[in-house]
């Protein structure tokens, strides 16, 4: 039979990019939480993948994609999941929304920092870039700093919520009920991360975990709670990088990247707390027949997240993509020693026109 942790692989794994608390944790060796210790080989590539997502936005308001996951491992083949990406717009989190928790959290940082002076309400591309670049350096980018802390006060938001729901042979055969909720609170100016939710429902598990972003500070602190108990289960703060994706905005950076074939990129993915380098490779491009929208002209793509880089197992998780500005994801497959898991897209909504 299947193990557990595999079952739920199967359900998320196949388009988030990966969602670790469902797998084995990552080798140390790929972690970068320390800007200091990052090379400046590797920031400057974070700053361009970062420079393509302030400059091309693939999506809009609106866009829904919704994926149907079929798990092949021999004897057994079926329907195991649906993913539902969603593209809302918001405007930023106000005081009211605020958890009581939440609230006293704010009001003890508020008198922890300092004012800023001469802050100003434009900014350039290479500002932010020039801040990922120097990080590791002795001397503070001041000026980019101060930008940055102004454009947190922007009222408008992306809201990207994944919502991950089991069926078929999941449910009917293994009793596996999954109803997961994750949503990603990103600002629309420089596509800088605030907060990710985490709602797991999973048979009788119920849990909360959110990280909030401190950019300014570059801290990144988690807090995970029963909502059984009520009780905090686990908590950490780690220092990050200025700009990093997590497990859903990250999806969207990939998108709008230039897709070269035989070109790679990357990107820092933060996870409960811990940075990951994640690295993607443009592999060709492929005619892709699908049973719901006809034949598209398609790129494919190698995300490294398995074999250490990010999943300790060993496999690979290939995505297809549209061949033009937009780059759909129209399937994903996951192949592993625990089987083969497809996910293809079944229905999308309010696409963004070319």
């Amino acid at each position: 039979m299947i193990r557990k942790n595999a079952i739920r692989l199967f359900l998320i794994l196949s388009l988030v990019i990966s969602f670790s608390f469902i797998v084995v944790t990552a080798q140390n060796s790929n972690i970068i939480n320390d800007p200091k210790i990052l090379p400046p080989a590797k920031a400057e590539k974070f700053a361009q993948t970062h420079g393509k997502i302030k400059s091309n936005t693939p999506f809009q308001t609106g866009e829904q994609l919704s994926y149907e996951l079929k798990l092949s491992l021999f004897p057994i083949y079926g329907t195991i999941g649906t993913l539902t990406f969603v593209v809302n717009e918001q405007e930023a989190i106000k005081d009211k929304d605020l958890t009581p928790r939440e609230k006293v959290e704010k009001v003890e940082k508020a008198t922890e920092e300092k004012p800023v002076e001469n802050r100003t309400n434009t900014i350039e591309n290479t500002q932010i870039t020039t801040q990922i670049i120097n990080q590791n350096t002795s001397e503070p980018v001041k000026q980019t700093e101060s930008v940055v802390l102004e454009k947190k006060q922007d009222n408008t938001i992306w809201k990207f919520t994944v919502e991950a729901k089991s069926k078929g042979i999941l449910t009917s055969i293994f009793r596996k009920n999954i109803n997961d909720v994750f949503t990603s609170y990103v600002n629309k100016n420089d596509f800088s991360i605030s907060k990710t939710v985490k709602n797991i429902e999973e048979g009788n598990k119920r849990r909360e975990m959110v990280t909030e972003f401190d950019q300014a500070k570059q801290k990144v602190k988690l807090i995970d709670t029963d909502l059984n108990t009520k009780k905090v289960v686990r908590s950490k703060e780690n220092p990050t990088l200025i700009w990093v994706t997590d497990i859903i905005n990250g999806w969207y950076v990939m998108r709008a990247q230039e897709l070269t074939v035989g070109k790679s990129f990357s990107f820092p993915l933060n996870d409960e707390g811990e940075t990951y380098d994640i690295e993607v490779v443009v592999l060709g491009k492929e005619k892709l027949d699908t049973n719901d929208f006809g034949k598209f002209s398609t790129i494919k793509l190698d995300m490294k997240i398995f074999n250490g880089k990010y999943i300790r197992r060993k496999g690979t998780l290939h995505l297809w993509v549209t061949d033009d500005e937009r780059h759909i994801p129209l399937r994903a497959q996951i192949k592993s020693g625990f089987g083969t898991v497809t996910a293809n897209l079944i229905e999308m909504k309010n696409v963004k026109n070319l």
